[in-house]
């Protein structure tokens, strides 16, 4: 009687993380696609609408609108690339990362490339600022 007891318990606990971990599992895919069209549908607008202001004629003398444009071409590829991946994944489950070796190897390349280079210019703006401010009339 106790060894029944026992593996009905089991078989209780063990459909109830199945349960959870299926509900996990819907909700992280319904938040890759409700956030990730969030970021497409205001990042790549805002990120093209940055590129056209800042790269007008009185605007472009200065370095720091250079690097702001080059800082909003790097966070299109990074939509482009990182957030339509999750929000593929949350649409159809598939990663595009597993149809291939080689897109997986791209991807991740592009995906490391483009945190070490938004990293560094923002490093850069920041660098350029705290110049404007030491030194306002340079």
């Amino acid at each position: 009687m106790e060894r029944t007891t026992n593996s009905t318990l089991s078989s209780d606990m063990e459909s109830e993380e199945k349960d959870m971990s299926s509900v996990l599992i819907s909700f992280s895919r319904w938040m890759d696609m409700l956030w990730g069209s969030f970021l497409i549908v205001t990042g790549i607008p805002g990120n093209v609408l940055t590129i056209m202001v800042f790269y007008k004629r009185p605007v472009r003398v200065r370095m720091i609108s250079t690097l702001l444009v080059w800082l909003s071409v790097v966070n299109l590829t990074v939509i482009t690339n990182n957030v339509a991946r999750r929000v593929v994944i949350g649409v159809t489950s598939r990663d595009i990362r597993t149809f291939n070796f080689a897109i997986c190897v791209i991807h991740k390349g592009v995906s490391y490339v483009n945190i070490f280079v938004v990293s560094w210019l923002l490093v850069l703006i920041q660098a350029i600022r705290l110049a404007y401010i030491i030194h306002p009339r340079r």
